[in-house]
This record gives C-alpha cells, sequence and structure tokens, in this order.
C-alpha cells in the first residue's frame, strides 16, 4: 500500500512536470499597456524558459520588450495581427523555432536596439498566405537555425536590415514555397557556416525570391540562385559590399535562365581567382550592370564588358582587394581605360599590360 501510494505521487510529480515544460503562455495585452514584463498581459502567466509564448488577440496587439527574457518558441501573428517590438535593453532568446507571422493575417517584429537570438528557426510567414514582417533597426538578431523568408505554403516573408548585425549560422533562404523579400540598406548580415550552412539561397524553391542590397555588407560563404527553376530570383547590388568568403565552384551558383544577378553601384567580392566564375555568368546573361559611379576600384583590372549604356562592368583579381577576385560597374575617366580591345561591338575585354 505504501509503495502504490509512492508510485502514485511520484507519477503526479512527473506529470506536473512534463505540463509545465509544454506550458503556452499567451500574450492579449489585457491592461493595454502592451509591456512583456506585465503579468496581466499573459494567460496564464509571464512565460519562462521551458515555456511557449504566443502572440495573439481578435484585434491584434502590441507587445514591447525592453528587459530580458527567456521563452522555448515564439509565435507572433498566431491567428491575429500583432507586433512586437524589442527595444533598448530588451533582449530575448529562445531554445527553439521563433515565428513571424505563424498563422492569421500578419505579424510584424521590430528591433531597435534590442536583441534577439533564436534557438531554432527564424521563420517569416510559416503557414497558409500569411505574412511575415522583419524591420532592424539597430541592434542584432541571431539565427542559430535556418533563417527562412517565406512559408511553406503561399506564406509571405519580407526582412529590411537598416542597421545592426543579423547573424545566421545556418541557410538563408529568401523565397521557399512562398515568396521571400530582403532589403538591405545598412548594417551588416553575417552568415558564419560553411557550405549548407553558410547557403544563401535565393528563388530557390517555389517562391521568388529578391534580395535587394542597398547599402551594408553581406558576408556569405556559398550564394545559390534559381538552383530548382521553379521560382524565379533576382539579386540587386545597388550600394554596399556583397562578400562571398568561398571559392570553390558551387559557392556561386546561378542556376537557371530567370535568375538575375543586376551590378549597380554596390561592389561583389569573392575568395581567390575566381574571375572565371563571374565572366561565365555575364556570358550567360544573369549578371547585367548599370552604374552612374566614377570610382574605380583599381587601375588595373583584368576583365572588363560593356554593354553600350557607356557604365562598365570590371573584374578584377588581387588589386582592388588582396587575394580576392572583385566585381564592380562604374563610368571612368577615359584616361583609366588603357588598352582597349573591341569584340563583337558590345563585349569589352580589357587585360593588364602584363598579361597581353
Amino acid at each position: 500500500m505504501i509503495t502504490n501510494r509512492v508510485y502514485k505521487g511520484v507519477g503526479a510529480v512527473l506529470l506536473a512536470v512534463c505540463m509545465s515544460a509544454t506550458a503556452q503562455m499567451s500574450f492579449d495585452d489585457a491592461e493595454g499597456d502592451h509591456l512583456w514584463t506585465n503579468s496581466a498581459n499573459w494567460n496564464t502567466a509571464i512565460p519562462g524558459s521551458t515555456d511557449d509564448a504566443v502572440q495573439t488577440a481578435t484585434d491584434g496587439t502590441t507587445l514591447i520588450l525592453d528587459s530580458t527574457a527567456s521563452v522555448a518558441t515564439f509565435n507572433n501573428g498566431n491567428n491575429s495581427t500583432s507586433t512586437f517590438n524589442i527595444v533598448s535593453g530588451g533582449n530575448l532568446t529562445t531554445s527553439g523555432r521563433f515565428d513571424i507571422g505563424n498563422s492569421g493575417s500578419a505579424g510584424v517584429l521590430n528591433v531597435d536596439g534590442g536583441s534577439l537570438s533564436a534557438g531554432g528557426d527564424l521563420q517569416l510567414g510559416r503557414y497558409g498566405s500569411r505574412t511575415g514582417l522583419v524591420n532592424l533597426n539597430s541592434g542584432s538578431i541571431t539565427a542559430n537555425g535556418q533563417t527562412q523568408l517565406g512559408g511553406w505554403n503561399s506564406g509571405i516573408g519580407q526582412l529590411t536590415i537598416n542597421g545592426g548585425i543579423y547573424t545566421a549560422n545556418d541557410r538563408f533562404r529568401v523565397g521557399v514555397t512562398g515568396a521571400g523579400m530582403l532589403t538591405m540598406n545598412g548594417g551588416t548580415l553575417n552568415m558564419t557556416g560553411t557550405w549548407g550552412t553558410g547557403n544563401m539561397e535565393i528563388g530557390n524553391g517555389a517562391g521568388d525570391g529578391l534580395l535587394v542590397l542597398n547599402g551594408g555588407t553581406i558576408s556569405v560563404n556559398m550564394l545559390t540562385m534559381d538552383s530548382d527553376g521553379a521560382g524565379s530570383a533576382r539579386l540587386e547590388v545597388n550600394g554596399g559590399l556583397l562578400d562571398i568568403q568561398n571559392q570553390w565552384g558551387e559557392s556561386f551558383n546561378i542556376a537557371n535562365g530567370d535568375a538575375e544577378f543586376f551590378v549597380g553601384e554596390g561592389i561583389v567580392t569573392r575568395a581567390g581567382n575566381t574571375i572565371s566564375g563571374f565572366t561565365n555568368a555575364v556570358e550567360n546573361g544573369y549578371i547585367t550592370w548599370d552604374s552612374a559611379s566614377t570610382t574605380m576600384q583599381t587601375e588595373n583590372w583584368d576583365v572588363s564588358y560593356t554593354n553600350g549604356t557607356g557604365s562598365i562592368l570590371f573584374v578584377d583579381y588581387n588589386d582592388a582587394n588582396a587575394g580576392k577576385t572583385t566585381m564592380w560597374a562604374a563610368i571612368p575617366e577615359p584616361t583609366a581605360l588603357g588598352l582597349i580591345g573591341f569584340v563583337g561591338g558590345s563585349l569589352l575585354w580589357i587585360r593588364r599590360i602584363f598579361t597581353l
């Protein structure tokens, strides 16, 4: 009898532990002050490190985090339209996934001076026709799982980086089954992984992928565009720097005819002497360019092309950046052109004097 009571007691404790380990806390902003730290805004309590946090309300909510918090997972835009602001002093860590626009209409995340660290995948517009919007203005976002802009169905994901640091420790997918868009106006996007985990994938699923680099720095190990041909892929380097850190062949892969790589007034670099990777893409029609800049990265380049607009695409190894191949577009002063040879009218092929 005593033994039976002991077993019942142990079972009750284990049941309580299991229930507490899977608890879901919903933010409904009952008191209307939008604060994470107000327990009255949560059903049933402020979530802890083993809890799943869900931001949901029938009319949408705004949630503000200005302190340190840890949860198991976080869902924003869960059957609602809601906004989550992580402001200065706010630091959120999840041990699992982080969803913006999980279901419902739309979810919005604004990071202004705070920090987010997601232990699992970070996905925007995960299910249905939902929309996930993220704005990183200052502070930091770290994704230890995959970053996915676009859902498993027709959900749309849009990430805008105006400043701060985004660290991706796994694959970064722009366009999955749903469409994805990354707009970068400043700050840093750093992908730390190698091969598959350090891969920036644009339009590699059924959904279209668009990356617009207007400023700041993007560092990736590998870049692939439109690898399965289902969705379209476009990358615009209008400003800033795109740095591809791997020199092996598959680290720069534009796979299908509807992929577009546009060079404006930004700069593209790649590790090693990888001139042929860029020139092959130009000659296959994947890379186009148009720039009003007169800034030359070096006066000694290896290869260049003209498209009839006056803007010239230059490719150089080792002079502009030691140990790297650099690609940029410009309208240089006539004295900077050196020896010029025309091939077929629109194609301009220039080599350094010492390689002629």
